[in-house]
């Protein structure tokens, strides 16, 4: 078994993209799974920083 955590990535209001990280279930606990949450939602506002920065290239 595996959980899987994820957050969406937000450009102008809409999802465009996701990060998520996959732990095997023996090696989850309520702790690792807060350490995941909180990396997870660090990550998500610094690249969402940088998308109302540099905005994003679908490639049309």
């Amino acid at each position: 078994m595996v959980n899987c955590i994820a957050v969406s990535l937000d450009y102008n209001n809409a999802p465009i993209a996701a990060l998520s990280v996959s732990i095997p279930t023996f090696r989850i606990s309520g702790e690792k799974e807060k350490e995941v949450v909180q990396i997870l939602w660090e990550a998500k506002h610094r690249i969402e920083a940088h998308f109302q920065v540099y905005g994003v290239d679908f490639g049309n």
